[in-house]
C-alpha cells in the first residue's frame, strides 16, 4: 500500500517506561505516524493531523490511562482506535472491545499482524461514509487460550473475586467489596474461597501482588518504589517486607540478581 496515500495515524504512547523502542517506530516506514506521549496533547494533535486511526500504546494500563482513551473516544466517536498493552487480562480485553476498539493486541505483537489489522481498517474506512464510520466493528477473534469448559470450573462461585483482584492490584481490596461481587456474606465468601483455592483471600491477594511485582522487576525499568505502588503498597517498607517474606529476598537484591544473569 502506498504510504503517501494514507491518512495519518496518531500514536498515543502512554507507557510508563520509554526505554524500550515504541512499536510505532517499526511502522513509520509503512504509514505516516504522529507520536505523542501525553494525554494533554491529543486534542491538538487530532485537530492538526486529522488522523484516520488512533493507536493507544500501554505497558501497564491504569485508571488514568484508560480514562484518557475513554474521553478521546467520547469526543471523537468516528475515529476508530486500536489498543496495545503489555499487561493483559480478560477483563481488560472485554473493556477494550466494549469501548468499541477496532482491535486489541497484547505485546509483543508481530509487525505483520499489526499491519494486517491497520490495512483492513483503512480499507473499511475508505469504503465507508463519515456518517457511519463509528458503526462498523471488526468481529473479535476467539482467543487461542479460550477454554469452553472454563465456565463450569469448580471455582465458579469465586471466579469473579480472582478476576477482581487481578484487575485491582494497585488499589485497596476489601473482603466486603469482593464478597458483595460474588453475592455472598463476608464469612461465607471467606470460607468458600479458602475451600476452593487452598489459601485465605488475604494470602491470595499478597501472592498475586508479589507475582506481579516479580514480573515488573524482571521485565520493566520501573523503580522499586514504582513497582510497590503498581501492586498496591503506598509504603516501600511494607512492600519490601512482604516481598522478602514471599520471595525470600529483598526486591532490590532480586533485581540485581536478575540483571547479573542477563
Amino acid at each position: 500500500m502506498d504510504a503517501e496515500k494514507l491518512s495519518s495515524i496518531l500514536w498515543v504512547d502512554l507507557r510508563y517506561t520509554k526505554s524500550a523502542q515504541a512499536v510505532s517506530m517499526s511502522l513509520e516506514a509503512v504509514y505516516r505516524i504522529k507520536t505523542i506521549s501525553s494525554g494533554n496533547d491529543i486534542s491538538g494533535a487530532i485537530k492538526e493531523h486529522a488522523p484516520e486511526i488512533i493507536c493507544f500504546d500501554y505497558d501497564l494500563p491504569d485508571q488514568v490511562g484508560l480514562g484518557i482513551l475513554s474521553e478521546v473516544k467520547c469526543n471523537n466517536p468516528s475515529i476508530p482506535f486500536i489498543m496495545l498493552t503489555e499487561d493483559h487480562s480478560t477483563d481488560l480485553a472485554i473493556w477494550a472491545l466494549r469501548s468499541r476498539a477496532w482491535d486489541y493486541f497484547v505485546k509483543p505483537v508481530t509487525l505483520e499482524e499489526l499491519c494486517n489489522s491497520i490495512d483492513t481498517l483503512l480499507e473499511r474506512l475508505s469504503n465507508s461514509s463519515a456518517g457511519n464510520r463509528d458503526n462498523f466493528m471488526l468481529q473479535p477473534r476467539v482467543p487461542s487460550g479460550s477454554r469452553p469448559y472454563k465456565s463450569r470450573s469448580k471455582n465458579l462461585s469465586t471466579v469473579y473475586a480472582v478476576d477482581y483482584v487481578q484487575q485491582n492490584l494497585a488499589n485497596k481490596i476489601t473482603v466486603e467489596d469482593v464478597a458483595k461481587l460474588c453475592s455472598m456474606s463476608k464469612s461465607h465468601f471467606s470460607r468458600t474461597f479458602k475451600k476452593e483455592h487452598g489459601v485465605t483471600f488475604q494470602e491470595f491477594i499478597i501472592q498475586q501482588r508479589m507475582n506481579k511485582a516479580v514480573e515488573l522487576l524482571k521485565n520493566s525499568d520501573f523503580l522499586v518504589t514504582q513497582v510497590a505502588l503498581a501492586v498496591g503498597y503506598c509504603e516501600l517498607s511494607n512492600f519490601t517486607s512482604a516481598f522478602q517474606r514471599m520471595i525470600g529476598i529483598r526486591p532490590s537484591s532480586f533485581r540485581k540478581a536478575i540483571s547479573s544473569k542477563q
